[in-house]
């Protein structure tokens, strides 16, 4: 009875005290910007870039969907978008059919995990504060079970 009053109290608290522009805030979490690389492209000049910087083949994550990028192991941080000319090509050297298929799927928990752990708090939290609220209204109606009165009334008989 106690924690669910501690969280139906916190809830209200942090709702009382949060405003718009807190609500927008994004949490930034510390992630490693260097592009996987999926596969090596041949060692020929039409795969380097005009500083003479051998490329590769990887692929970047924007809005949960992964796409097949050009880029430097020199330059981790720089990236070309590969154009129709170029994905054929790639095709070819490879001797694949589609270069999608060379994308790794993402894992159970990068898929599904922050959503799981997001939805499971927010039903627990829901939980709280539906099972404080009901035995707070039966209270007020005089509903519910008064357990020192039972025990008052056992030991007296």
């Amino acid at each position: 009875m106690i924690m669910k009053k501690f969280l139906f109290i916190l809830t209200v608290i942090v709702s009382f005290f949060m405003s718009n522009a807190e609500a927008r805030i994004k949490i930034r979490i510390p992630v490693d910007n260097s592009i996987p690389k999926v596969a090596t492209l041949p060692d020929s000049s039409y795969y380097k870039t005009d500083e003479g910087a051998h490329l590769d083949l990887g692929y970047i994550e924007a809005d949960g969907k992964r796409t097949l990028v050009l880029f430097s192991e020199s330059k981790p941080d720089t990236y070309y978008e590969i154009s129709d000319e170029y994905a054929e090509a790639i095709q070819k050297d490879l001797n694949v059919e589609q270069l999608s298929s060379l994308i790794p799927t993402p894992s159970f928990w990068d898929k599904w995990g922050g959503r799981i752990l997001f939805y499971g708090f927010g039903i627990l939290v829901v939980i709280g504060i539906i099972s404080y609220l009901k035995d707070f209204i039966f209270n007020l109606l005089g509903i519910a079970k008064k357990k020192d009165d039972d025990e008052d009334k056992e030991e007296n008989a």
